[in-house]
């Protein structure tokens, strides 16, 4: 399973009410472990960042250190149809919260 998509295919992930939805550009296989790794851009990409996750057959979460300092924790879980819903915080900053949801179903 690949957690992939480039910016030609559309954003991976939005957050609610945000002008620069997030797009994943790269993410390793997942292992056995379930884990992965993946590297991820906001809007026209002049905010870059790197993390890892893991995800289950219910739920995903994953921690992506961004190149404006703040650190974004996302939890989710899939629906039905394969589409991820969630909620992302500022790991610096727990009061700064926001819901998230996939593009794209898996």
């Amino acid at each position: 399973m690949w957690l992939e998509t480039s910016k030609d295919s559309g954003p991976f992930f939005s957050r609610t009410g945000s002008s620069y939805p997030s797009t994943s550009t790269r993410s390793d296989p997942i292992g056995p472990d379930r884990a992965f790794a993946l590297e991820a851009q906001q809007g026209n990409g002049e905010i870059t960042g790197a993390g890892s996750g893991n995800v289950t057959n219910e739920f995903v979460n994953f921690v992506i250190n961004w190149t404006n300092e703040t650190r974004g924790a996302y939890n989710g879980a899939f629906d039905e149809q394969g589409f991820i819903h969630g909620s992302t915080f500022d790991v610096r900053h727990p009061g700064s919260f926001t819901g998230w949801h996939s593009s794209k179903a898996f």
